[in-house]
């Protein structure tokens, strides 16, 4: 499948994640800035890979792996139906995993999300 472009919902979401504080945000939210996606799972999920025109350009983050800012996904009830952890790899941005207690769940409304920092 051919990279794309982020949804302004996909952005919304990785612009909140990315804007919290730990060492290593900042040269990652300069990635995000040039960063393509493309669907990462086969299940049906949301979860999204960056790609990058030309990795060797990209700035590299010192920041762990996973991002120590990950975040629960809410149902509609409040309840706890799964999450969202971004990825690194050699310092780049490599995929942000929408995960799911249950069945597969679609990239997430930022208004369905408990920040975990």
């Amino acid at each position: 499948m051919a990279a794309r472009k982020m949804t302004p919902a996909e952005r919304a979401v990785l612009d909140e994640l990315l804007g919290r504080d730990f060492a290593g945000a900042a040269e990652l939210r300069l990635q995000l800035a040039d960063a393509m996606v493309e669907p990462s799972c086969k299940c049906g999920c949301g979860s999204i890979g960056f790609v990058f025109s030309d990795e060797s350009a990209v700035p590299r983050s010192t920041a762990p792996n996973p991002v120590p800012v990950t975040a629960t996904i809410l149902a509609g009830d409040g309840t706890e139906v799964g999450g969202l952890v971004v990825l690194l790899r050699d310092g780049l941005l490599d995929d942000a995993d929408v995960y799911s207690f249950f069945d597969p769940l679609p990239w997430p409304d930022s208004t369905r999300l408990r920040w975990d920092t």
